[in-house]
């Protein structure tokens, strides 16, 4: 059994974005939308972070798939298709810049959710069956 009142989420930087976790344990996106969901304001920003996300993974995967079909041609020793290349480059670009502002409005919305927490209530009880016996933790 546990209650939860108003916890704070917090972020940690790491390489190509952040990654969040509340209570010490870690938020998947989709979780972080389930905890953001209860404020408007910030779930709106999350909403706009997480399709540009999808939408900068698209564009890396092709931009990646054009740069390397000239680099697997050149390698096989037929004429590789550099321009194909440097399109592939633009989208990856792009998709590198768009993932950048879509990291910082996930991480703007944390943050517009943290500011209007009040309270950092936590309690867990388990009850907890082995073999030699019973036992009740509790965690706060």
């Amino acid at each position: 059994m546990t209650f939860c009142s108003a916890q704070k989420i917090e972020v940690e930087k790491v390489f190509g974005g952040y990654k969040y976790s509340q209570n010490g344990e870690k938020l998947s996106l989709k979780e972080l939308g389930n905890v953001l969901e209860n404020n408007s304001k910030s779930f709106e920003l999350y909403k706009k972070g997480k399709s540009n996300l999808l939408f900068s993974s698209i564009l890396n995967f092709s931009g990646g798939f054009m740069i390397g079909i000239p680099i697997g041609q050149s390698i096989s020793g037929k004429n590789a298709d550099w321009a194909l290349a440097g399109i592939g480059t633009g989208l990856a670009i792009v998709g590198i810049t768009l993932s950048s502002s879509a990291n910082k409005k996930i991480k703007k919305s944390t943050e517009i959710y943290n500011e209007n927490q009040t309270s950092t209530v936590y309690y867990e009880f388990k009850l907890n069956s082995t073999s030699n016996g019973l036992s009740l933790s509790l965690r706060f």
